[in-house]
């Protein structure tokens, strides 16, 4: 029982010394990807393409309101002749309220999709500028400081990826 006792010890001092041993980093990932001068290429053509979408929705909208207003004016007037007629213009105006409603959906999918399209590239090279940098320090572990509840020293890799990034190292007062 005396040797499992000094096994167990043994195995969990020599698995203090690997957990130890390990080295960790930190950098800021959100900075680094807002730092990157493709970035604002990338906001710039998703910018054009929102507004696209809205010039089209608003389209949509001023074509719906017109149809409103006539259906508005037809039955203060009595200019329906059947009420098949009056019920056949309020599913047109059901149905065109539901478009427009579509559109903002799709409009955001499609943002959203984007978007990802756009990132990715970016996000993909500061992924391995960090990878880089951290063999290069022999660092096992790098976390980004957003997730990070506790942090009490550690390695910040943030200015080696900068310049590993090409990116100009901006100090903070």
């Amino acid at each position: 029982m005396k040797k499992v006792v000094v096994v167990l010890v043994v195995l969990f001092l020599s698995n203090v010394g690997i957990v130890a041993a390990q080295k960790f980093a930190h950098v800021n990932l959100q900075e680094l990807m807002l730092a990157l001068p493709e970035r604002k290429n990338a906001e710039d053509s998703l910018k054009l393409e929102a507004e696209k979408f809205k010039k089209d929705i608003s389209e949509m909208e001023a074509d719906f309101k017109t149809d409103l207003d006539a259906y508005t004016m037809k039955v203060k007037t009595g200019g329906y002749s059947t009420p098949e007629a009056r019920q056949k213009a309020e599913m047109k105006l059901n149905q065109s309220q539901q478009d427009i409603e579509d559109m903002k959906i799709t409009a955001e999918e499609k943002l959203a999709m984007r978007e990802q399209e756009l990132m990715k590239p970016m996000y993909e090279r500061v992924k391995a500028a960090i990878a880089k940098v951290a063999k290069a320090q022999n660092i096992n572990y790098v976390l980004d400081v957003t997730q990070i509840v506790v942090m009490d020293g550690g390695t910040d890799l943030q200015p080696l990826v900068k310049k590993e990034l090409g990116l100009p190292e901006v100090k903070t007062p």
